[in-house]
């Protein structure tokens, strides 16, 4: 019963998969997504980070991050706390569902839902889960060759969280130089330069003494890259070549960072967005494609949703909400 108030968003998103009519499958998405978002914006002491914003917000601090920071002032201004569980609700739901109804593609948003390192973090990771959908819209929009709208929308995902930025400059990179060989040059790079995650951490912190704040469970990390590893097996095979660079890069920083301290392997979150856009035309009449993938991600989202419920302070079970209950 507890797991069903987690499981109905994409309950919601299946009948889209059955429909040619571009409204029915827009409806559906539209569905999903304002579902995710009431479960995500109206939850209570749902997520490790909830009551320390909660506290933020009371102690009137503002983050150093421009747009977070306007986040925070707007909801000072509304004078209610839920406000800014609103906010980033809106922030981390909108951009991937915007992608999915304008590619008339559901899969998009199941994809994002399921991943453990997308809705899931969204609970407790607010800033940056907002960062991590805008950078989506921002990957989406560079894969269309738009490329204005990309860097655009890169910049303004770095404004809510400055954790994007390793995955920004990466692509921007990948981008530039069109020549496989030299693309392939900066993947190896960065992979070798993950090697030397810990040297680095040492001279950044030196100037930047706010990241020594931060450190993470250990044993949480080590499980959630037993998941990310699965995951990754399962979509290699569906992604084009940069996709795979970006998510073999991804792996390699997650598990460099883990080593390091797990907290930072959310610099790697971002290298998990091109998997929002594996065999997006899938279409349900491939029924064993279908039943496989979809239940393969399924799985998965179940298994880490459990992983992290056994964090302490994490508030997954039983949902509690102040729309919804269970």
């Amino acid at each position: 019963m507890y797991l069903l108030v987690y499981l109905f968003p994409f309950f919601l998103l299946l009948p889209a998969y059955f429909f040619k009519a571009s409204f029915l499958i827009r409806f559906f998405i539209l569905a999903s997504a304002l579902y995710a978002f009431l479960l995500l914006a109206y939850r209570v002491g749902v997520g490790w980070d909830y009551y320390s914003y909660y506290n933020s917000y009371v102690s009137g601090v503002v983050y150093s991050e421009p747009l977070s920071g306007v986040v925070f002032k707007v909801s000072y201004f509304i004078g209610d706390v839920r406000s800014l569980y609103v906010i980033f609700a809106l922030i981390a739901i909108v951009p991937p569902a915007f992608v999915a109804i304008n590619e008339k593609a559901p899969r998009i948003l199941f994809i994002y839902l399921a991943i453990p390192v997308f809705f899931i973090e969204s609970f407790s990771l607010m800033r940056q889960a907002s960062a991590i959908s805008v950078m989506i819209l921002s990957f989406y929009y560079m894969k269309e060759r738009r490329s204005i709208l990309g860097f655009f929308w890169g910049g303004v995902s770095l404004l809510f969280h400055y954790s994007g930025f390793v995955f920004f400059v990466f692509f921007i990179f990948l981008r530039l130089f069109g020549n496989i060989e030299w693309k392939t040059i900066i993947v190896i790079l960065f992979i070798v330069s993950c090697m030397f995650i810990g040297a680095l951490y040492d001279q950044v912190s030196i100037y930047f003494e706010k990241i020594k704040f931060y450190t993470g469970d250990g044993d949480y990390g080590y499980k959630m890259l037993i998941f990310m590893a699965v995951y990754c097996v399962g979509l290699f095979p569906f992604l084009g070549r940069e996709g795979r660079w970006v998510l073999l890069s991804g792996v390699f920083l997650y598990i460099a960072a883990t080593k390091l301290d797990p907290v930072f392997v959310r610099l790697s979150y971002f290298f998990f967005i091109p998997a929002c856009f594996v065999c997006v035309k899938l279409k349900v009449n491939e029924n064993i494609k279908f039943g496989v993938s979809e239940t393969y991600f399924i799985v998965g989202f179940l298994l880490a949703l459990y992983v992290k419920s056994q964090q302490i302070k994490s508030g997954f079970f039983p949902y509690h909400g102040e729309i919804l209950w269970m």
